[in-house]
């Protein structure tokens, strides 16, 4: 852990907007998870690197 530390990564715990967030993101069939980690993305203004195309349909920002 302290590696990652040293690199610049950090801890993002999941806040009460992250929450309230997640839950307004549209997503009938979906993965509870995958609506919090773009609701995290959209609130804290990162960008999720990953593949799957169904976060950017959540309306987070994404590489790959």
């Amino acid at each position: 852990a302290d590696d990652l530390i040293d690199r610049g990564f950090r801890e993002l715990s999941i806040s009460l907007e992250h929450g309230r967030r997640a839950g307004e993101l549209a997503d009938d069939r979906g993965d509870p998870f995958d609506r919090l980690l773009a609701a995290q993305a959209i609130v804290e203004d990162m960008t999720i690197v990953s593949n799957d195309e169904k976060l950017s349909a959540l309306g987070a920002k994404r590489l790959w």
